[in-house]
């Protein structure tokens, strides 16, 4: 119960950093006029609050799904993007390159280390396997698409088939199935809603984090 406190603790701080990042990525974003929507989420007064909470909780999950603390870690920095990319992408359909390639340098060592101390260096092939599998199943996803999913959505296909890869192949198809499904229901209810139009885009990277991140916990 101490071990999964402290990391819920951890979480909260980082989740909070995650949001304040996201924020100044959509300011940044907005000001350079490079987004493609104008969401105002990011200035309402419980954004950062809601970073921290799904911080806490994705950190406290990974202590409960992961013995090694490494791992904890290195899922960790991989839940954080994951908060950064999806409030982000809400209010500007942008996927930052800079959070992917952050959370890559920072999570992945501590995932390698943790291979090495726990002698189980399948987990490394399955994680290249999973960058493989991940990219090449976002690509047909675009081309099939026609344009509605960005080369934002593709270009975080190495850092989730990565991660994900580390528990399993498996775990990578689940990730990318669950996003699917999370991201079809969106336009599904959106359409008889009439919110949404058939040419309507919305951001499907929050589906692609949560999607990614279920399958881990599940895994």
């Amino acid at each position: 119960m101490l071990r999964l406190s402290v990391w819920a603790f951890i979480g909260f701080v980082f989740g909070l950093r995650a949001a304040r990042r996201a924020r100044t990525l959509i300011t940044t974003a907005h000001a350079r006029n490079l987004s493609y929507v104008a969401g105002t989420w990011h200035s309402t007064s419980n954004y950062t609050s809601i970073g921290a909470v799904l911080g806490a909780l994705a950190y406290a999950l990974n202590a409960t799904t992961v013995e090694s603390d490494l791992a904890v870690l290195g899922f960790g920095v991989f839940a954080s993007a994951c908060i950064t990319h999806s409030l982000v992408d809400i209010d500007t359909h942008l996927l930052v390159r800079q959070v992917t390639t952050r959370a890559c340098l920072l999570g992945i060592p501590p995932l390698i280390l943790a291979a090495v101390v726990d002698d189980t260096p399948r987990q490394l092939v399955t994680a290249l396997g999973g960058v493989l599998l991940a990219t090449i199943v976002l690509v047909v996803w675009r081309a099939l698409s026609r344009g509605q999913l960005g080369s934002g959505d593709v270009a975080v296909a190495p850092m989730l088939g990565f991660f994900l890869g580390w528990s399993g192949i498996d775990v990578v198809l689940a990730g990318l199935l669950i996003a699917a499904v999370l991201g079809g229901a969106f336009a599904v209810l959106g359409l008889l809603t009439r919110r949404l139009r058939r040419q309507s885009l919305f951001a499907f990277g929050p589906f692609l984090m949560a999607g990614s991140m279920i399958a881990l916990w599940t895994a």
